[in-house]
């Protein structure tokens, strides 16, 4: 009795134990439960925050476009005469339709044109309600307008919030254009992608001593700005904030939120992203119940487990544990086994034993049947070796279903020892993983088709590159021809007519001054074509680089460009090039040929820059001017000179930049490998 009773408390205290485990497992899954529902609060906040940023900024820059747009338009010629006092009725017709033309396609609440002092001159609202912004605000507002600016929240007249872009119209005033927040902003960031209570998205721009929310607020309505001191604000946590961060704490009304927040780029602004804790916490309550449920459950079961125990002797105790625990093994979803320490199927579960088709076949499978021929003897070799280090067990296989099929498991197993360390075979289970092996199969299926097509992508771009530099190197050969033909051939016979033409002039007797003139003439047109052929056939083909190199041949270019076209190059050459491959020193010249040609036709401007230098390893060559640089439509898509000089340095291995901006010039950059002239060169023809 004594020992039975002894046994009985042992057992009691394992209860005991097994229950505090049991609590202490619930609480822990509560607990990650909790953090993992916070954690997908703040995605989602923060997923809100990037987009309602990503908007907001992208709002700003069209207001600054909008002001770029206008100030390109014709008619602020109109408002400029207006402000300087010799506009007409005509001019004011002009501008008041500008005006209503903007508010109705943009939705500005008003549009007034004032000079620096604040004076207005042409209102769009005039007689119908007094303008929002004050003259002083609208004289500092123009005498400051040097390009479009976008002003900051503020506060009108009537204490609402109030954004104005002012555009400058001429040195005497500006265009000032009134933009309502709750017009524009507002419907933003009250536009949330999923259902919320408490969620609430707003701007807000820090200050030394407060925060100043500067959008509606949900939970205290109005439209006018709100101030709080910075004192226990997430905008006070350091002195330099970051560009976006996750904060806790009591927000305006002093109630615990999470606050997702980001600087709004090009601007002041933050934009707050913020939801109730207690709303965060709301989809937990219902697990806690039921985790409660379960743990009151647990206990339940645990004091009747101690009623049992007091009321049986240990052997029937035991073999109703053993029954309890069968029934669950064959209750599981999981596939269960479990092998002597000499290999032998000892217990599978009801589940796997349907798998396999073994009905009434519960406590011995001969599972080696069952695997697929071609993982059989693997998966029994890694087996046997497990047993003899006994060491965890974990492979995939192909095990044969009931219905024939065969299925990918992941079998994992591990060593189970009694009390005393003896080792008493192996317990694991087995899981279907035949989806997740298909999806993998695909996966490499695609990978192959997308390698497969990358590698002819690469081809056919290799053959166009081919392609190129084969047209190149014609293009070449024949400017060479023909320089050559030129040159030998209509040069010659050029200076053989000038020649007989200086012979028919001697003939002509001296009395007849006309048309000894004449003769004149025509020996001096036959000197200016044999003067283009030269020039020509140089353009064509510098034979000066090949025997004074590319320096040489740049300043002779050079200074007949400056004859030719009017621009002045300052033309500088620093190192020594005269060791260049013939290849690079054609590739230089003919990009300096085609830039000059496009500063002529293009930059609008007199004077030009060529810079050739030799550093180290390397040809550098700079072109620039300073004109009115290349539209942005016209970078986006380039000419054919453009493109030109681009295949050409790529053919040699360079690489080239291009700057440029609109009234800012150009700058081409070009950086060759040094190619002597004994290296020999591989042409992509």
């Amino acid at each position: 009795m004594w020992l039975r009773r002894r046994h009985s408390y042992l057992l009691t205290a394992l209860l005991a134990l097994c229950f505090l485990a049991a609590a202490a497992a619930i609480w822990r899954y509560y607990v990650s439960e909790r953090a993992a529902n916070e954690d997908a609060a703040i995605h989602e906040m923060s997923a809100i925050r990037d987009i309602e940023t990503i908007q907001v900024r992208n709002w700003r820059q069209e207001r600054l476009g909008d002001a770029g747009m206008l100030m390109s338009l014709p008619e602020m010629k109109a408002a400029e005469r207006l402000l300087s006092g010799a506009g007409r009725d005509a001019d004011r017709a002009q501008i008041v339709g500008l005006l209503a033309a903007l508010k109705h396609e943009f939705g500005y609440s008003d549009i007034s044109l004032v000079d620096k002092q604040g004076q207005t001159y042409v209102r769009l609202n005039d007689g119908v309600t007094e303008s929002r912004v004050k003259q002083a605000q609208r004289a500092a507002l123009a005498a400051e307008a040097r390009e479009p600016t976008l002003s900051d929240i503020g506060i009108d007249r009537s204490g609402d919030r109030l954004i104005t872009l002012t555009v400058p119209a001429g040195p005497q005033g500006a265009i000032i254009l009134e933009i309502d927040p709750k017009t524009f902003l507002d419907p933003y960031l009250k536009a949330w992608r999923s259902s919320n209570r408490t969620g609430e998205t707003f701007l807000a721009r820090r200050e030394p001593d407060a925060v100043v929310y500067l959008t509606e607020l949900r939970h205290l309505g109005g439209s006018s700005i709100w101030r709080r001191p910075i004192k226990g604000s997430s905008l006070a946590q350091e002195d330099k904030l970051p560009e976006a961060w996750v904060a806790r704490g009591p927000d305006y009304r002093g109630v615990q939120v999470v606050l997702c927040a980001r600087r709004v780029p090009g601007s002041r602004w933050f934009l707050l992203v913020k939801k109730d804790v207690a709303e965060i916490d709301e989809p937990l309550s219902r697990l806690a119940w039921q985790l409660g449920a379960a743990l009151a459950l647990i206990a339940v079961s645990c004091l009747a487990g101690v009623g049992w125990i007091w009321k049986s002797h240990q052997l029937r105790m035991q073999q109703e544990s053993e029954e309890r625990l069968r029934s669950f093994a064959n209750d599981t979803p999981a596939l269960l086994w479990v092998v002597s320490a000499e290999g032998h199927s000892v217990f599978v579960n009801q589940g796997l034993s349907d798998f396999v088709g073994t009905e009434g076949q519960h406590g011995s499978v001969e599972w080696q049947r069952y695997l697929h021929p071609d993982d059989r003897s693997r998966v029994i070799a890694a087996m046997e070796s497990c047993f003899r280090d006994r060491t965890r067990f974990s492979d995939e296989a192909q095990i044969r279903r009931a219905d024939g099929a065969y299925r990918w498991v992941l079998g994992q197993g591990i060593p189970r020892t009694d009390s005393n360390g003896v080792f008493l075979g192996y317990a694991g289970a087995l899981l279907d993983i035949t989806e997740r092996k298909e999806a993998e199969q695909r996966l490499r299926h695609l990978n192959e088709e997308l390698a497969l097509n990358l590698q002819e992508k690469t081809a056919r771009e290799a053959e166009i590159r081919g392609l190129s530099a084969r047209l190149i190197n014609a293009q070449e050969e024949e400017r060479r021809r023909l320089s050559l033909e030129l040159h030998d051939d209509l040069s010659q016979q050029i200076a053989a007519l000038s020649i007989g033409m200086g012979n028919l002039k001697r003939g002509v007797p001296a009395e007849n001054t006309g048309l000894r003139a004449h003769c004149d003439k025509l020996q001096q047109r036959l000197i200016d074509v044999s003067e283009s052929v030269r020039r020509m056939s140089h353009e064509l083909h510098p034979t000066s680089m090949q025997h004074l190199g590319v320096a040489a041949a740049l300043r002779g270019y050079c200074r007949e460009f400056e004859e030719l076209a009017g621009v002045r190059v300052d033309l500088q050459i620093e190192g020594d090039c005269g060791d260049v491959a013939q290849d690079v020193e054609l590739t230089v010249f003919r990009i300096v040929q085609e830039s000059l040609r496009n500063i002529a036709k293009h930059a609008r401007v007199d004077r030009a820059e060529v810079v050739l230098a030799r550093v180290d390893a390397e040809v550098r060559l700079l072109v620039a001017d300073k004109g009115v640089g290349l539209p942005s439509e016209r970078a986006a898509k380039a000419g054919l000179g453009l493109i030109s000089i681009r295949e050409r340095t790529r053919l040699v291995n360079g690489t080239i930049d291009v700057e440029s901006a609109p009234g800012g010039g150009t700058r081409i950059y070009v950086r060759i490998p040094v190619q002597t002239r004994n290296h020999t060169t591989v042409s992509t023809a």
